[in-house]
């Protein structure tokens, strides 16, 4: 077979650039693969016919050739090509042609790319941290402010009495303004601000539209649109404080928004990686500690642990911290109150053997299955903690609704 001859593809290739069938068969003459331009023309007069009744400019293409293992070509198989696949990407060759139901042809695409090795090679990268360059001076002071937003359930959907609203947009601006109120309370030598993050900050935990075990919920959007906002709202305040704080970021993960948490905590620590303002604890463990001077504090989210233990976990979880430690506090979610009482679930102590528990109130509004089992009459507030770097805690407010 000779080099030069033409295929099928090629002809309607040059049948569709205008050329004549005589101009044509003159070609095919010429390069041996016809006897004589007669017969070439009629021949090439069918293929012609063929293409024009497809009422588009289209050619054939070979979509799959069979070799001896010597080169020579077998059999050929061509698809009519219509101009539909001028947009088919070059790394997409036909893999597979089937006959569809009502007539016409499926086609199976492969990519000859090697996503492996792009992928390899996107992963074997230097990470780039964001370098965020700050222009106030570096904070310095003794005194840590811990601002307890717990329990804020973005994406509630509220039912009482009460006209209460909790739409994306109020919930933002009071959490933006509880945070705002708690800083102008404090001291101006606070330097570093501790921020809990998380504590059934979400509603849903995806976009099942249920809790982290499944409890079906009522929402208000979307979890796409839900994780999304709240991660601006989070983010952007994370940054906008970093510039007048050090901040301490811990990811406390609820029992409504569990795995939503830790991927927020992910994205805020690769926002943050390398920050030098900026510290997310985002580990996969339920009680979480952070050091202050001589304080100890450990959040945990309040729905797995039994409340009357959780003097003793300091000890047990981070025996190097405890001995430090000459003051610690727990601080937990969950019920959506404040609560520091010996009548709850029988001995629980506001402080016991100089560990204090305490349960921290919500500025979510009651929602229909709590109106319904009468969990209802909760003062809406957040509360914040101001502490000493030798001292422990030296003061605690609140902002209420």
């Amino acid at each position: 077979m000779s080099a030069n001859k033409l295929n099928i593809g090629e002809i309607s290739e040059l049948i569709i650039q205008g050329q004549s069938n005589s101009q044509i068969a003159l070609k095919m003459v010429a390069n041996g693969q016809e006897q004589n331009v007669d017969t070439a023309s009629k021949g090439l007069g069918v293929l012609r016919r063929l293409l024009e009744n497809g009422n588009s400019n289209e050619a054939m293409m070979l979509v799959k050739q069979v070799q001896t293992g010597e080169g020579k070509v077998l059999t050929e198989t061509y698809a009519r090509r219509s101009v539909q696949d001028e947009a088919i990407p070059e790394h997409l060759k036909i893999d597979r042609l089937t006959t569809a139901p009502g007539g016409g042809q499926w086609r199976k695409y492969k990519s000859t790319i090697d996503s492996g090795a792009i992928l390899k090679e996107e992963l074997l990268k230097n990470v780039q941290p964001l370098n965020i360059v700050y222009t106030t001076p570096e904070p310095t002071g003794d005194l840590a402010l811990e601002i307890m937003l717990t329990d804020h359930h973005f994406g509630k959907i509220p039912f009482s009495y009460k006209d209460e609203d909790w739409t994306l947009a109020n919930a933002k601006r009071e959490y933006l303004d509880a945070v705002e109120y708690h800083i102008s309370q404090a001291p101006e030598n606070v330097s570093t601000l501790i921020l809990p993050i998380g504590n059934d900050l979400l509603h849903i935990n995806s976009n099942t539209g249920s809790t982290k075990k499944g409890t079906a919920m009522e929402y208000s959007t979307n979890y796409h649109r839900l994780y999304s906002f709240v991660r601006e709202v989070v983010a952007g305040s994370v940054l906008s404080l970093s510039e007048r704080f050090k901040i301490k970021v811990v990811i406390v993960p609820g029992n409504h928004d569990e795995d939503a948490c830790y991927r927020l905590g992910d994205y805020l620590e690769g926002v943050f990686y390398g920050s030098d303002r900026v510290k997310v604890d985002n580990s996969g463990h339920d009680r979480k500690y952070i050091e202050w001077g001589n304080t100890l504090l450990m959040f945990t989210h309040g729905e797995k642990v039994n409340i009357q233990k959780l003097h003793d976990s300091f000890s047990t979880d981070v025996p190097n911290k405890n001995g430090r430690a000459k003051y610690r506090y727990a601080h937990i979610g969950h019920l959506h109150k404040n609560m520091k009482s010996e009548t709850w679930r029988k001995n629980i102590k506001d402080e016991y053997l100089g560990t204090e528990v305490e349960i921290c109130p919500s500025l979510s509004p009651t929602d229909n299955w709590h109106h319904d089992n009468l969990y209802v009459g909760n003062q809406r507030r957040t509360k914040a903690f101001l502490y000493s770097y030798t001292r422990g805690k030296v003061s605690e407010w609140y902002y209420s609704i």
